[in-house]
């Protein structure tokens, strides 16, 4: 009764690869190939569009982040009530 529960379900699914649940995870393909293959591949991964980063690089907003590499984008960071002496909404934690 289970096995045709499974059967009627998962007739629907469109089966492109299948995978070896049962493949210890010390023997991963990816580890096995060499260091520039892997690099090569890791270059193959799409960049992110750029972001608009303005707020972020106003003088008065620079001391406001705790890491000088990692730039909030416009449209996620966290925009704060503007404080009456420093008119600034930015903050970078």
């Amino acid at each position: 009764m289970i096995d045709d529960d499974y059967r009627e379900i998962n007739s629907d699914i469109k089966r492109t690869a299948t995978i070896n649940l049962y493949k210890p995870l010390n023997e991963t393909d990816f580890l096995s190939k060499p260091h520039a293959e892997i690099r090569k591949e890791f270059r193959k991964i799409p960049n992110p569009p750029a972001k608009d980063t303005y707020a972020a690089r106003y003088e008065e907003n620079l001391d406001k982040s705790r890491y000088r590499d990692v730039i909030p984008g416009e449209s996620t960071r966290v925009k704060l009530e503007e404080d009456i002496d420093n008119k600034s909404d930015f903050i970078n934690a």
